[in-house]
């Protein structure tokens, strides 16, 4: 018997399949033919049980930036200014080796840019 569903005997009322018509017994929970869930499954409502300081799965966390606070790809405090006063302490030393010139056009946008990089505020 085509279109039967395995189990059905002949004085069982069956239903049709939604998806591709197959007759099913009341009992079938999927259909014999095209394996389609006779039934829709309910969805459950997600529950809000929360414990405190555990963020909803909805809530993205805001990101915080600083200039002063070290994180994952950024220095603290401490290693900021000891950089920064290396830095700013090499500038008067550049100018007795040479041509003042050609350092002042060479060092002091790369300390500049050392400085900058390091003092700009990063994700924390």
């Amino acid at each position: 018997m085509k279109g039967t569903p395995r189990g059905a005997g002949p004085d069982q009322e069956v239903d049709a399949c939604r998806n591709c018509g197959a007759k099913l017994s009341p009992d079938a929970e999927w259909c014999g033919l095209c394996l389609t869930p006779v039934h829709e499954p309910e969805r459950e409502q997600p529950t809000q049980r929360l414990r405190p300081g555990v963020l909803r799965p909805e809530a993205k966390p805001v990101p915080q930036y600083s200039r002063w606070k070290g994180g994952p790809n950024s220095f603290g405090p401490v290693t900021k200014i000891v950089v920064t006063i290396f830095v700013v302490a090499l500038f008067p030393f550049g100018g007795y080796y040479g041509t003042r010139t050609l350092y002042l056009v060479g060092y002091a946008p790369i300390a500049v840019l050392i400085l900058w990089g390091l003092w700009r505020k990063q994700q924390v």
